[in-house]
């Protein structure tokens, strides 16, 4: 008896498990990605907002554990990254080539291959304490990432400036500051001030670095002061003035925890954050995409919602308004497999090792042949 293995192996760049950022330069995995039909709808939509004069760019991604969202957006990622040309990709453009989506693979294919710039893409995951500062946040990560904090939004400057400002005015913080200097690199501390007020990006690094030293390790947050839209507007807009950049993609996976918080308060600090960021991806000058993905559907956070706040008629009537202005901005794609196309997937995954397959085929055609009678 032949084991397992001998029979049949995974498909190359098969894992069950797709973590968006710890794999985000695994091509070979991204290529790996076996699609639906729902997954090509999502896919087919991506070639048309590769253009960037693409507008109504915010999609909300849905669907249970293991219809492929993680690896979709990973596939996604790379695209928008302009992998497209990349030989790793090559299998993936070929297996799309032979299936029954052949048409739209083709159209996907082009736009990806042709992508003149890429797209700054910015990476989050799960639950974070606020939506705006999360965005802010993971976009400097990504400035950084890419080597253009040259185009850091001028009120990061500014809040690093009033920060400077609090610091000096209290004693023992004064204190510490002056003592830290030179171990952050700062020769002066007005000299400093003067660059941050000048945009200097290597200023900037300095006084991130000092105010580690100066508040026992806390990092520097410039986004208590700003909104994510405005400031993500204005990076996209250097970017693109600069011609590095397309524009800039948010890809936020596992945000399931923070719907549930914009269900349960569509007005509230999270789910305005949303809202304002949702619109501003519908101003084509912007060139923001956001997609959300999420494993229930909005009816399903909508009804967790309305039964743990229990709002009387009119309070609830407001809610519901409320909650349409937050959930109306999104292009909703819910990820589900039908029974043939498991089928399927697990025939693309399971690749059968010749002269072992056939033997046992062989010798277990009349089991093989019940199976099927009874299916």
């Amino acid at each position: 008896m032949p084991q397992l293995l001998e029979v049949v192996h995974p498909a190359p760049g098969f894992r069950a498990v797709v973590t968006l950022k710890k794999d985000l330069d695994d091509l070979p995995k991204a290529g790996a990605y076996l699609p639906t039909q729902r997954g090509m709808d999502v896919l087919h939509d991506v070639a048309r907002q590769l253009e960037p004069t693409a507008t109504a760019r915010a999609r909300l991604i849905t669907g249970t554990y293991g219809t492929g969202k993680s690896h979709l957006a990973l596939l996604m990622a790379n695209l928008y990254l302009g992998h497209g040309a990349d030989d790793r990709l090559q299998p993936l453009w070929e297996r799309l080539r032979g299936s029954q989506w052949a048409g739209r693979a083709a159209e996907l294919e082009k736009a990806a291959r042709s992508l003149d710039r890429p797209y700054l893409v910015v990476l989050v995951e799960g639950p974070q304490p606020d939506f705006d500062g999360a965005l802010l946040r993971h976009l400097e990560h990504a400035l950084q990432a890419a080597g253009v904090t040259d185009h850091m939004p001028a009120t990061y400057y500014r809040a690093a400036v009033e920060r400077l400002q609090q610091l000096l005015s209290d004693q023992a913080a004064s204190e510490r500051l002056r003592q830290s200097l030179d171990r952050a690199g700062v020769a002066d501390v007005q000299a400093l001030r003067a660059q941050l007020e000048e945009a200097s990006p290597a200023a900037y690094e300095q006084f991130q670095a000092l105010h580690r030293l100066v508040c026992f390790g806390a990092n520097f947050d410039p986004s208590a002061a700003t909104q994510a839209d405005e400031v993500y507007a204005e990076v996209a807009g250097k970017l693109r003035q600069a011609g590095t950049h397309s524009g800039i993609v948010v890809l936020w996976d596992e945000f399931g925890r923070m719907m549930e918080l914009v269900a349960g308060e569509p007005s509230g600090k999270i789910g305005a954050g949303v809202q304002r960021f949702a619109e501003s991806c519908g101003r084509a000058e912007t060139g923001l995409h956001l997609y959300l993905v999420c494993h229930r559907s909005l009816d399903s956070y909508v009804a967790l919602a309305g039964e743990s706040r229990r709002l009387p008629g009119a309070q609830r009537q407001l809610w519901e308004e409320e909650w349409q202005k937050v959930s109306g901005r999104f292009q909703v794609w819910h990820l589900e497999s039908k029974p043939n196309e498991l089928f399927s997937l697990i025939d693309q995954v399971l690749v059968q090792r010749g002269e072992a397959w056939t033997v046992l085929t062989a010798d277990h055609r009349p089991e093989f042949d019940d199976l099927t009678e009874q299916a």
